[in-house]
Protein backbone atom coordinates (compact mmCIF):
# COMPACT_ATOMS: atom_id res chain seq x y z
CA UNK A 1 0.00 0.00 0.00
CA UNK A 2 2.83 2.40 1.13
CA UNK A 3 4.60 1.90 -2.08
CA UNK A 4 1.53 2.23 -4.64
CA UNK A 5 0.40 5.37 -2.68
CA UNK A 6 4.41 6.97 -3.21
CA UNK A 7 4.32 6.08 -7.31
CA UNK A 8 0.60 7.73 -6.86
CA UNK A 9 1.94 10.98 -5.19
CA UNK A 10 5.23 11.10 -7.66
CA UNK A 11 2.70 11.37 -10.38
CA UNK A 12 0.70 13.84 -8.64
CA UNK A 13 3.64 15.64 -7.47
CA UNK A 14 5.31 16.25 -10.76
CA UNK A 15 2.12 18.49 -11.42
CA UNK A 16 1.95 20.00 -8.55
CA UNK A 17 5.46 21.49 -7.49
CA UNK A 18 5.33 24.13 -9.73
CA UNK A 19 1.98 25.67 -8.73
CA UNK A 20 3.37 25.16 -5.41
CA UNK A 21 6.75 27.26 -6.09
CA UNK A 22 4.87 29.62 -7.42
CA UNK A 23 2.14 30.28 -4.43
CA UNK A 24 5.42 30.63 -2.77
CA UNK A 25 6.86 32.75 -4.45
CA UNK A 26 3.27 35.35 -4.47
CA UNK A 27 1.98 34.77 -0.92
CA UNK A 28 6.09 35.15 0.47
CA UNK A 29 7.36 33.27 3.30
CA UNK A 30 4.54 31.61 4.82
CA UNK A 31 3.59 31.29 8.44
CA UNK A 32 6.13 28.69 10.22
CA UNK A 33 4.47 25.87 12.23
CA UNK A 34 7.96 26.20 14.61
CA UNK A 35 6.12 28.87 16.18
CA UNK A 36 2.46 28.94 15.38
CA UNK A 37 -0.08 27.59 18.24
CA UNK A 38 -0.59 23.53 17.41
CA UNK A 39 -4.58 23.17 17.93
CA UNK A 40 -6.03 21.14 20.40
CA UNK A 41 -6.12 17.25 19.61
CA UNK A 42 -9.91 17.31 20.19
CA UNK A 43 -10.71 19.72 17.93
CA UNK A 44 -8.69 18.62 15.13
CA UNK A 45 -10.96 15.15 16.52
CA UNK A 46 -14.15 17.13 16.54
CA UNK A 47 -13.06 18.39 12.64
CA UNK A 48 -12.75 14.95 11.20
CA UNK A 49 -16.01 14.04 12.78
CA UNK A 50 -17.69 16.25 10.81
CA UNK A 51 -15.38 15.38 7.94
CA UNK A 52 -13.69 12.96 7.80
CA UNK A 53 -12.07 13.89 4.30
CA UNK A 54 -9.99 17.16 6.33
CA UNK A 55 -6.65 16.56 4.98
CA UNK A 56 -5.15 18.99 7.53
CA UNK A 57 -6.80 17.57 10.50
CA UNK A 58 -5.70 14.45 9.94
CA UNK A 59 -1.78 15.67 9.28
CA UNK A 60 -1.83 17.65 12.84
CA UNK A 61 -3.08 14.47 14.48
CA UNK A 62 -0.46 13.21 12.87
CA UNK A 63 2.49 15.23 13.91
CA UNK A 64 1.26 15.28 17.60
CA UNK A 65 1.04 11.46 17.60
CA UNK A 66 4.63 10.89 16.35
CA UNK A 67 5.95 13.80 18.87
CA UNK A 68 4.37 12.00 21.38
CA UNK A 69 5.70 8.49 20.29
CA UNK A 70 2.45 6.82 18.95
CA UNK A 71 4.37 5.79 15.16
CA UNK A 72 1.01 3.14 14.53
CA UNK A 73 -1.39 5.94 14.68
CA UNK A 74 1.03 9.09 13.54
CA UNK A 75 1.24 6.53 10.14
CA UNK A 76 -1.95 6.09 9.79
CA UNK A 77 -2.92 9.72 9.94
CA UNK A 78 -0.58 10.88 7.69
CA UNK A 79 -1.82 7.85 5.09
CA UNK A 80 -5.12 9.32 5.62
CA UNK A 81 -3.62 13.05 4.95
CA UNK A 82 -1.97 12.34 1.79
CA UNK A 83 -4.71 9.90 0.68
CA UNK A 84 -6.68 13.43 0.89
CA UNK A 85 -3.95 15.62 -0.18
CA UNK A 86 -1.20 13.87 -1.97
CA UNK A 87 0.83 17.02 -2.54
CA UNK A 88 0.87 17.42 1.39
CA UNK A 89 4.84 17.69 1.95
CA UNK A 90 4.49 17.95 5.98
CA UNK A 91 2.46 14.58 6.09
CA UNK A 92 5.51 13.06 3.61
CA UNK A 93 7.87 13.98 6.47
CA UNK A 94 5.80 12.23 9.01
CA UNK A 95 5.47 8.73 7.37
CA UNK A 96 9.47 9.76 6.09
CA UNK A 97 10.33 9.23 9.95
CA UNK A 98 7.65 6.55 10.70
CA UNK A 99 9.37 4.59 7.61
CA UNK A 100 12.74 5.42 8.82
CA UNK A 101 11.65 3.88 12.78
CA UNK A 102 10.95 0.60 10.84
CA UNK A 103 14.28 0.14 9.05
CA UNK A 104 12.15 0.74 5.86
CA UNK A 105 14.93 3.06 4.47
CA UNK A 106 14.56 2.73 0.95
CA UNK A 107 11.05 3.84 1.43
CA UNK A 108 12.54 6.23 3.91
CA UNK A 109 14.45 7.95 1.63
CA UNK A 110 11.67 8.13 -0.98
CA UNK A 111 10.02 9.67 0.99
CA UNK A 112 12.04 12.47 2.00
CA UNK A 113 12.79 13.17 -1.67
CA UNK A 114 9.42 13.88 -2.22
CA UNK A 115 8.38 15.95 0.47
CA UNK A 116 11.15 17.93 -0.41
CA UNK A 117 9.35 18.48 -4.02
CA UNK A 118 5.96 18.50 -2.48
CA UNK A 119 6.46 21.34 -0.08
CA UNK A 120 9.91 22.86 -1.27
CA UNK A 121 9.31 25.98 1.34
CA UNK A 122 7.87 24.62 4.13
CA UNK A 123 10.40 24.93 6.97
CA UNK A 124 9.65 22.11 9.14
CA UNK A 125 8.71 19.70 6.74
CA UNK A 126 12.07 20.68 5.06
CA UNK A 127 14.13 20.47 8.71
CA UNK A 128 12.47 17.10 9.10
CA UNK A 129 14.06 16.01 5.98
CA UNK A 130 17.40 17.41 7.25
CA UNK A 131 17.40 15.86 9.91
CA UNK A 132 16.69 11.93 7.86
CA UNK A 133 20.13 12.84 6.07
CA UNK A 134 22.08 13.91 8.95
CA UNK A 135 21.02 10.17 10.13
CA UNK A 136 21.74 8.92 7.07
CA UNK A 137 25.15 10.18 6.92
CA UNK A 138 23.93 12.00 3.53
CA UNK A 139 25.54 15.74 4.55
CA UNK A 140 25.20 17.00 1.72
CA UNK A 141 21.64 16.89 1.33
CA UNK A 142 20.87 17.65 4.46
CA UNK A 143 23.22 20.89 3.51
CA UNK A 144 20.30 21.78 0.93
CA UNK A 145 17.64 21.04 3.43
CA UNK A 146 19.29 23.49 6.06
CA UNK A 147 20.28 26.13 3.06
CA UNK A 148 15.97 26.10 2.20
CA UNK A 149 15.52 26.82 6.25
CA UNK A 150 17.70 29.38 6.23
CA UNK A 151 16.77 31.10 3.69
CA UNK A 152 13.02 30.98 4.82
CA UNK A 153 13.93 33.82 7.71
CA UNK A 154 13.29 37.19 7.41
CA UNK A 155 16.96 38.83 6.83
CA UNK A 156 18.51 41.66 8.66
CA UNK A 157 19.57 42.19 12.24
CA UNK A 158 17.61 39.92 14.10
CA UNK A 159 18.59 36.92 11.56
CA UNK A 160 21.35 35.16 13.55
CA UNK A 161 19.13 35.13 16.80
CA UNK A 162 16.53 33.37 14.56
CA UNK A 163 15.53 29.71 15.96
CA UNK A 164 16.64 28.70 12.40
CA UNK A 165 19.94 30.28 12.87
CA UNK A 166 20.52 29.28 16.16
CA UNK A 167 20.26 25.75 15.66
CA UNK A 168 21.86 24.91 11.87
CA UNK A 169 25.18 27.34 12.65
CA UNK A 170 26.40 25.11 15.61
CA UNK A 171 26.33 22.33 13.34
CA UNK A 172 27.46 24.09 10.40
CA UNK A 173 30.38 25.47 12.38
CA UNK A 174 30.92 22.00 13.40
CA UNK A 175 31.69 20.64 9.96
CA UNK A 176 33.70 23.46 9.04
CA UNK A 177 36.42 22.27 11.60
CA UNK A 178 37.10 19.20 8.71
CA UNK A 179 40.24 19.76 6.99
CA UNK A 180 38.25 17.70 4.11
CA UNK A 181 35.01 20.21 4.57
CA UNK A 182 35.64 22.24 2.02
CA UNK A 183 34.07 20.17 -1.22
CA UNK A 184 30.80 20.30 0.68
CA UNK A 185 31.27 24.32 1.13
CA UNK A 186 32.34 24.77 -2.33
CA UNK A 187 28.67 25.35 -3.84
CA UNK A 188 27.46 28.05 -1.45
CA UNK A 189 30.85 29.95 -2.11
CA UNK A 190 30.41 29.66 -5.47
CA UNK A 191 27.14 31.15 -5.42
CA UNK A 192 26.18 32.88 -1.70
CA UNK A 193 23.02 32.62 -0.44
CA UNK A 194 21.54 34.95 2.07
CA UNK A 195 22.21 33.52 4.96
CA UNK A 196 26.12 33.07 4.10
CA UNK A 197 27.30 35.83 5.03
CA UNK A 198 26.03 35.96 8.54
CA UNK A 199 27.14 32.34 8.78
CA UNK A 200 30.94 33.57 8.43
CA UNK A 201 30.52 36.36 11.04
CA UNK A 202 29.27 34.00 14.05
CA UNK A 203 32.37 31.66 12.60
CA UNK A 204 34.50 34.22 13.76
CA UNK A 205 32.62 35.14 17.27
CA UNK A 206 33.12 31.22 18.22
CA UNK A 207 36.26 30.55 20.40
CA UNK A 208 39.14 28.51 19.47
CA UNK A 209 37.67 28.98 15.65
CA UNK A 210 40.75 30.09 13.54
CA UNK A 211 41.19 27.24 10.94
CA UNK A 212 37.84 27.05 10.22
CA UNK A 213 37.82 30.48 9.60
CA UNK A 214 41.03 30.39 7.82
CA UNK A 215 39.85 27.95 5.64
CA UNK A 216 36.22 29.52 5.08
CA UNK A 217 37.89 32.89 3.75
CA UNK A 218 40.33 31.19 1.62
CA UNK A 219 37.37 29.62 0.06
CA UNK A 220 35.17 32.64 -0.21
CA UNK A 221 38.49 34.38 -1.34
CA UNK A 222 39.62 31.50 -4.18
CA UNK A 223 36.00 32.36 -5.64
CA UNK A 224 35.51 35.66 -5.60
CA UNK A 225 33.31 36.44 -2.42
CA UNK A 226 35.21 38.12 0.18
CA UNK A 227 33.17 41.60 1.03
CA UNK A 228 35.22 43.98 2.98
CA UNK A 229 32.82 43.36 6.40
CA UNK A 230 34.30 40.07 6.17
CA UNK A 231 37.76 40.85 5.28
CA UNK A 232 37.46 43.32 8.25
CA UNK A 233 36.25 40.44 10.53
CA UNK A 234 38.74 37.68 9.67
CA UNK A 235 41.73 40.66 10.40
CA UNK A 236 40.14 41.32 13.77
CA UNK A 237 39.96 37.84 14.48
CA UNK A 238 43.41 37.39 13.27
CA UNK A 239 44.55 40.11 15.13
CA UNK A 240 42.58 38.87 18.48
CA UNK A 241 45.14 35.96 17.87
CA UNK A 242 47.72 37.88 18.23
CA UNK A 243 48.89 36.42 14.11
CA UNK A 244 49.45 40.11 13.19
CA UNK A 245 51.88 39.37 10.15
CA UNK A 246 48.90 37.17 8.34
CA UNK A 247 46.17 39.86 9.20
CA UNK A 248 48.35 42.59 8.03
CA UNK A 249 49.28 40.71 4.53
CA UNK A 250 45.34 39.92 4.35
CA UNK A 251 45.41 43.74 4.63
CA UNK A 252 47.93 45.00 2.45
CA UNK A 253 46.60 42.47 -0.61
CA UNK A 254 43.23 43.70 -0.18
CA UNK A 255 44.35 47.46 -1.10
CA UNK A 256 42.90 48.75 -4.38
CA UNK A 257 45.42 49.33 -6.87
CA UNK A 258 45.55 53.30 -6.49
CA UNK A 259 46.46 52.77 -2.59
CA UNK A 260 48.97 49.77 -2.58
CA UNK A 261 52.00 52.32 -3.64
CA UNK A 262 51.55 53.99 -0.36
CA UNK A 263 52.06 50.64 1.53
CA UNK A 264 56.01 50.15 3.39
CA UNK A 265 56.88 50.03 6.75
CA UNK A 266 54.53 53.04 7.71
CA UNK A 267 51.86 53.16 5.47
CA UNK A 268 50.71 56.84 3.85
CA UNK A 269 53.38 58.58 5.74
CA UNK A 270 53.00 61.89 3.66
CA UNK A 271 48.99 61.34 4.13
CA UNK A 272 48.18 61.74 0.28
CA UNK A 273 45.81 58.91 0.02
CA UNK A 274 42.66 60.05 2.28
CA UNK A 275 42.35 56.36 3.28
CA UNK A 276 41.69 56.43 6.62
CA UNK A 277 40.50 54.71 9.76
CA UNK A 278 40.64 51.16 8.64
CA UNK A 279 43.41 47.85 9.95
CA UNK A 280 46.97 49.28 9.33
CA UNK A 281 46.14 52.78 7.81
CA UNK A 282 46.14 56.48 10.19
CA UNK A 283 43.57 56.46 12.58
CA UNK A 284 42.82 59.82 12.92
CA UNK A 285 40.26 60.73 15.21
CA UNK A 286 38.44 64.23 16.44
CA UNK A 287 37.76 65.21 19.75
CA UNK A 288 35.74 68.07 21.31
CA UNK A 289 37.57 71.37 20.48
CA UNK A 290 40.10 69.33 18.10
CA UNK A 291 40.38 69.16 14.69
CA UNK A 292 42.37 66.01 12.36
CA UNK A 293 42.69 66.91 8.87
CA UNK A 294 44.23 66.91 5.82
CA UNK A 295 45.48 70.35 4.55
CA UNK A 296 46.17 71.13 0.96
CA UNK A 297 47.47 74.56 1.60
CA UNK A 298 50.68 73.88 3.78
CA UNK A 299 52.42 71.17 3.35
CA UNK A 300 55.90 69.80 2.79
CA UNK A 301 55.85 67.37 -0.42
CA UNK A 302 52.75 66.40 -1.88
CA UNK A 303 49.70 67.26 -2.07
CA UNK A 304 48.75 67.64 1.55
CA UNK A 305 49.92 67.56 4.82
CA UNK A 306 48.24 66.38 7.95
CA UNK A 307 47.31 69.47 10.82
CA UNK A 308 45.73 68.83 13.89
CA UNK A 309 44.21 72.12 15.25
CA UNK A 310 43.84 72.65 19.14
CA UNK A 311 41.05 75.08 18.90
CA UNK A 312 41.34 76.00 22.90
CA UNK A 313 43.60 74.78 25.82
CA UNK A 314 43.48 70.85 25.90
CA UNK A 315 45.38 68.89 28.40
CA UNK A 316 43.93 64.94 27.51
CA UNK A 317 44.88 64.00 24.21
CA UNK A 318 46.05 60.83 24.04
CA UNK A 319 46.40 59.19 21.00
CA UNK A 320 43.83 60.15 18.34
CA UNK A 321 46.33 59.89 15.73
CA UNK A 322 47.90 56.50 15.27
CA UNK A 323 48.83 53.73 13.16
CA UNK A 324 50.05 49.86 13.66
CA UNK A 325 52.55 48.70 12.26
CA UNK A 326 54.23 45.09 11.62
CA UNK A 327 57.98 45.68 11.97
CA UNK A 328 60.14 42.83 12.61
CA UNK A 329 62.70 43.13 15.17
CA UNK A 330 65.76 45.20 14.73
CA UNK A 331 66.82 48.99 14.38
CA UNK A 332 64.76 51.71 12.68
CA UNK A 333 65.01 55.24 11.86
CA UNK A 334 61.91 57.13 12.01
CA UNK A 335 62.16 60.70 10.19
CA UNK A 336 59.14 63.30 9.68
CA UNK A 337 58.68 67.01 8.57
CA UNK A 338 56.69 69.06 11.06
CA UNK A 339 55.56 73.12 11.66
CA UNK A 340 54.10 74.38 14.38
CA UNK A 341 52.63 77.73 16.07
CA UNK A 342 52.06 75.62 19.30
CA UNK A 343 51.42 77.20 22.98
CA UNK A 344 52.38 74.54 25.48
CA UNK A 345 55.19 73.65 28.29
CA UNK A 346 55.97 70.73 27.22
CA UNK A 347 54.16 69.85 23.90
CA UNK A 348 53.38 66.72 21.57
CA UNK A 349 55.42 63.79 20.88
CA UNK A 350 55.48 60.84 18.77
CA UNK A 351 55.69 57.31 20.48
CA UNK A 352 56.20 53.75 19.61
CA UNK A 353 55.02 51.08 21.30
CA UNK A 354 55.46 47.03 21.66
CA UNK A 355 51.56 46.25 21.50
CA UNK A 356 50.04 42.36 21.90
CA UNK A 357 46.24 42.72 20.42
CA UNK A 358 43.48 44.63 22.12
CA UNK A 359 43.52 48.46 22.84
CA UNK A 360 41.22 48.08 25.81
CA UNK A 361 43.78 45.27 27.29
CA UNK A 362 46.29 48.05 27.96
CA UNK A 363 49.30 45.47 26.57
CA UNK A 364 51.78 48.45 25.71
CA UNK A 365 55.27 48.35 26.31
CA UNK A 366 57.07 51.97 25.27
CA UNK A 367 60.06 51.30 23.08
CA UNK A 368 60.49 55.10 22.41
CA UNK A 369 59.66 58.40 22.11
CA UNK A 370 60.86 61.32 19.48
CA UNK A 371 61.86 64.71 21.16
CA UNK A 372 59.34 67.32 22.56
CA UNK A 373 57.34 69.10 19.82
CA UNK A 374 56.08 73.00 20.43
CA UNK A 375 56.52 76.66 19.75
CA UNK A 376 56.47 78.61 16.45
CA UNK A 377 58.43 77.41 13.74
CA UNK A 378 58.53 76.33 10.08
CA UNK A 379 58.81 73.13 8.31
CA UNK A 380 61.86 70.88 9.87
CA UNK A 381 62.92 67.61 9.76
CA UNK A 382 62.59 65.36 13.02
CA UNK A 383 63.95 61.66 13.81
CA UNK A 384 64.51 59.32 15.76
CA UNK A 385 66.18 55.67 15.89
CA UNK A 386 64.62 52.79 18.20
CA UNK A 387 65.28 48.92 18.12
CA UNK A 388 61.89 46.13 17.90
CA UNK A 389 63.04 43.94 20.49
CA UNK A 390 62.49 39.52 19.72
CA UNK A 391 60.01 39.29 21.70
CA UNK A 392 56.53 37.62 21.51
CA UNK A 393 54.62 40.23 22.50
CA UNK A 394 55.90 42.54 20.20
CA UNK A 395 54.89 41.17 17.03
CA UNK A 396 52.94 44.24 16.15
CA UNK A 397 53.65 48.14 17.10
CA UNK A 398 51.71 50.81 17.49
CA UNK A 399 53.06 55.08 16.28
CA UNK A 400 50.86 57.40 17.69
CA UNK A 401 51.02 61.15 18.55
CA UNK A 402 50.38 62.29 22.79
CA UNK A 403 50.77 65.26 24.95
CA UNK A 404 54.02 65.07 26.15
CA UNK A 405 53.70 66.39 29.74
CA UNK A 406 54.11 64.53 32.76
CA UNK A 407 51.18 66.05 34.40
CA UNK A 408 48.13 68.06 32.91
CA UNK A 409 49.72 71.36 33.09
CA UNK A 410 52.74 70.79 31.44
CA UNK A 411 50.36 69.06 28.66
CA UNK A 412 48.54 71.86 28.51
CA UNK A 413 48.72 73.17 25.01
CA UNK A 414 46.99 75.12 22.01
CA UNK A 415 47.24 76.29 18.64
CA UNK A 416 48.19 74.03 15.49
CA UNK A 417 51.21 71.55 14.37
CA UNK A 418 51.31 70.07 10.52
CA UNK A 419 53.19 66.78 9.71
CA UNK A 420 54.31 65.29 6.54
CA UNK A 421 56.63 62.71 4.86
CA UNK A 422 56.94 60.63 7.79
CA UNK A 423 59.47 57.50 6.49
CA UNK A 424 60.16 54.68 8.66
CA UNK A 425 63.80 53.06 6.93
CA UNK A 426 65.19 49.43 8.84
CA UNK A 427 68.68 50.29 9.38
CA UNK A 428 70.52 47.00 9.61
Amino acid sequence: MIKSLLIKVTAVCIGLVLLIRLLSISEGIPVSILTRPEPRLDELMQVIKVNPRHAYAHEQIAWQKYTQGNYDIAKTQALETLANNPSSGMAMSILMMVLDQEKHTGLATQAAQLSAHLWPAHDLSIWLVADFWVKNNNIEKAMKAWNIVLQQQPQGEYFASSRAATRIFPVLNKLAQYENSSQLFQPYHANPPSWWSEFFQYMVKQPNNLEAVERFYQQARLNGNTDKKNRQLYISKLISENHWQKAHDIWEKALPDDKAEFAGLIYDGSFESRYINEEFNWMLTDKNNIQVYFDTYSKKEGLRSLRIAFNTWIDDYWGFIRQYLVLTPGNYSLSFQSRANLESLAGLKWRVDCFKNKETENESMNITSSELLSGDYDWKEGHFNFTVPQRPDCKAQKLYLILAGENSVESRVRGDIWFDDLKIIKTE
